[in-house]
């Protein structure tokens, strides 16, 4: 049986401190073991800033739950982290800056010191230099990669419900499997292209949002949009998905739907007028696409709030 020690405090080869604008914040930080630790995150606001330094033979492991968190790098380059990716990266800094998407992030990070990985978790892995060869696979001629399969988002569902107390040597066995995935065929063939977007780019698509919700009633396309802001089309399209999880298309149809359910809600406003605020000339139309989504006419729909 493996002899770990399980603390609840600060990482001892990092500094696990975000600074953001209504004060710092100590994410939770578990050690598993010499050399494995997890730090758990869970935030709600806009924008932060990391200060985690370690050593350059840690391994980090990035995975998102919920939200999307946005890697600011040198000013102009952002890095997307979304719900179901695991980010694979080596770095000694990490004092870069960061926003979330809505103002929200739940996540976790597995944090590999190669040097001072205890011999006890090496044992697990068949292959003791498995950690220098993932490096060696995935890292070696780029700063991340990014993976998603069904079998990476099974592992953090797991260790999301575990409970941590009464459960080490079982995330360090799932860890030490998590990283034997990572040197299958499967796991190599899934890594994803990576998306560098400009901050620049990161702007225009929230003033295309703003525009989209306050501009209903108007019938833009995508070309037009594209020309409004000056970004080119494919950049808007990925960045947009990107962002908001959605494309522009099922963006606008949404935004139209809850609009519409708003107005016939809360206010008397006929059903044409409605409609042509959610940009629909024609009510028949408007009728027929709110019946498809919501299983009931407007006016069905108005009467049974009403009442």
């Amino acid at each position: 049986m493996m002899s770990t020690k399980f603390e609840t405090k600060n990482i001892r080869h990092a500094t696990t401190k975000l600074f953001t604008d209504s004060g710092n914040i100590q994410p939770v930080a578990i050690k598993l073991t010499q050399g494995l630790d997890l730090i758990f995150h869970d935030y709600n606001f806009d924008n932060y800033r990391s200060a985690i330094s370690f050593s350059d033979k840690v391994i980090r492991l990035d995975f998102a739950y919920s939200g999307s968190v946005n890697l600011i790098k040198n000013n102009h380059e952002t890095i997307f982290l979304e719900p179901g990716f695991l980010k694979l990266s080596q770095s000694s800094d990490d004092r870069n800056n960061y926003s979330t998407v809505g103002g929200h992030y739940r996540g976790v990070t597995i944090l590999l010191d190669r040097q001072k990985i205890s011999s006890e978790f090496l044992s697990l892995l068949e292959n003791k230099l498995l950690l220098d060869d993932i490096v060696t696979d995935y890292l070696q001629n780029d700063d991340y990669i990014l993976v998603k399969t069904e079998f990476i988002e099974r592992f953090f569902q797991d260790v999301e419900k575990v409970k941590l107390r009464n459960r080490v040597q079982f995330l360090l066995l799932r860890v030490a499997e998590l990283l034997l995935y990572l040197d299958s065929e499967e796991a190599h063939e899934s890594v994803l292209p990576k998306m560098y977007f400009t901050v620049q780019e990161i702007k225009k698509i929230y003033a295309i949002r703003t525009y989209l919700l306050e501009n209903m009633s108007e019938r833009a396309t995508l070309k037009q949009l594209a020309n409004k802001y000056d970004i080119g089309l494919t950049t808007m399209q990925k960045l947009f998905k990107a962002t908001y999880y959605q494309s522009i298309h099922s963006f606008v149809l949404s935004a139209r739907l809850e609009k519409a359910c708003y107005l016939l809600k809360d206010s008397e406003k006929s059903i044409t007028f409605i409609a042509n605020e959610v940009g629909y000339i024609n009510a028949s139309k408007f009728s027929a696409f709110f019946k498809d989504e919501k299983g009931l006419t407007p006016k069905m729909y108005r009467k049974l709030y009403k009442n």
